[in-house]
């Protein structure tokens, strides 16, 4: 079962869970340490600056690059790890799924498909 957070921003999220102090946050990944990031998306198979990003079953995550040519983010060489957080918009306002800790998969994974094996919980 994931940790759920409720909050207005991604900034609020990363206040609430890791005792930052930022008044915005705009991105979608969060440098938490030299090999991790924390990665807050939506899993709605919606189309986001040419990526989709898809559970796939309860130990792997895609993030597909879906537009012609190449992406110019082409992967996570300077990052093994992800924490993988779901931005879902419930009756509560924005809930903040924490869904666990991913490792890059480098040896299955191309600049178009980035595969995320489950390695934690938490």
């Amino acid at each position: 079962m994931s940790k759920i957070i409720i909050a207005k921003t991604n900034a609020e999220f990363l206040n609430q869970e890791y005792k930052t102090d930022y008044k915005a946050f705009m991105k979608s990944r969060w440098s938490c340490t030299d090999n991790t990031w924390v990665w807050m998306v939506r899993f709605d198979g919606d189309v986001r600056e040419g990526w989709r990003n898809r559970i796939i079953n309860a130990d792997e995550i895609w993030e597909e690059y879906v537009y012609a040519g190449m992406p110019t983010y082409a992967g996570d060489n300077e990052r093994k790890f992800r924490i993988v957080v779901s931005i879902i918009e419930g009756a509560r306002g924005r809930e903040y799924h924490i869904l666990g800790r991913y490792a890059y998969d480098f040896e299955n994974s191309t600049n178009r498909r980035h595969i995320l094996k489950k390695v934690s919980e938490t």
